[in-house]
């Protein structure tokens, strides 16, 4: 009689358990294609920008890149004519711990530097050179490319200790959060902490982080934000809080959304803010 009383006990705990809410992770899985691409929406058709986010936000949870998602990377290489589609594709091939030299029979590292300037940066702005840094520094690039990009970018840094895209003009949090992880990652760790301590700055009450000073706080900026201040290290009250902000924006189904008013390109925002809450730099 105990037996079956026990067990009648454990049924009735399943039956009434809540059932588990939709991880973020969830969500992006969603966005799978049959063709192994990834949709901005969970029923969006594939894209090379969907899919390179996916695969990155995926990989900062614990899941590298799949054969059939990777397949349709290289299908799609013909279309990355673009730097910045580029060094992403890079970010993901490493991810997936393949070598970017021969992926789908093209050389993207040898790409990336065919946008490298006589001054040390890639196309001129601040964005690209720090994202070139990220993608050849991963890659096992030369030194002293890295460095020299590097270089650039400190020359490149506001008085505030923030970045702007093209290298002059009021900073922005997403280039300059970009920037601080370069730097580090370079070596340059005083430049990113001054870099750090202009986006710590910017933080809002609610948490948040916007795309400039005094604009409304959004998703990818946080995200971006939580990565720079990460790298610097010795901000970790204004990480946890930019988490938290993430987590507030997070539906029961786990996508994350741009802001308080916005859902916009869901899968891509979902992505970075994985990297965000799984504390991963580029």
């Amino acid at each position: 009689m105990s037996r079956l009383l026990l067990l009648a006990l454990v049924c009735a705990l399943t039956f009434a358990a809540p059932a588990r809410a939709a991880s973020t992770v969830d969500y992006v899985r969603g966005a799978q294609n049959s063709d192994g691409g990834f949709g901005m929406t969970q029923s969006g058709g594939s894209s090379q920008l969907a899919t390179g986010w996916a695969l990155l936000g995926l990989s900062a949870a614990g899941s590298k890149p799949g054969p059939a998602a990777l397949n349709y990377v290289k299908r799609g290489l013909g279309s990355l004519t673009a730097i910045g589609d580029v060094e992403r594709t890079v970010l993901v091939v490493r991810a997936a711990g393949q070598d970017p030299r021969k992926f789908g029979g093209r050389d993207l590292i040898s790409d990336i530097l065919r946008h490298r300037s006589s001054d040390g940066s890639f196309d001129g702005y601040v964005s690209y050179t720090s994202f070139a840094i990220f993608a050849l520094r991963r890659s096992g690039a030369s030194p002293k490319t890295v460095a020299s990009a590097a270089r650039w970018i400190e020359r490149h840094q506001n008085s505030d200790g923030g970045f702007n895209v093209g290298g002059s003009g009021a900073s922005g949090i997403d280039d300059t959060a970009s920037a601080v992880q370069a730097l580090k990652l370079a070596g340059r760790a005083a430049s990113a902490k001054r870099g750090a301590a202009f986006l710590a700055a910017q933080q809002q009450a609610n948490g948040g982080f916007p795309l400039t000073r005094n604009a409304a706080p959004n998703a990818q900026s946080t995200a971006y934000a939580i990565q720079g201040l990460v790298a610097a290290g010795g901000h970790e009250s204004a990480v946890k809080k930019g988490q938290a902000y993430l987590r507030s924006l997070t539906e029961p189904n786990g996508l994350v959304r741009y802001s308080r008013t916005g859902r916009q390109t869901p899968v891509w925002v979902s992505s970075q803010a994985l990297m965000a809450l799984h504390r991963r730099t580029f």
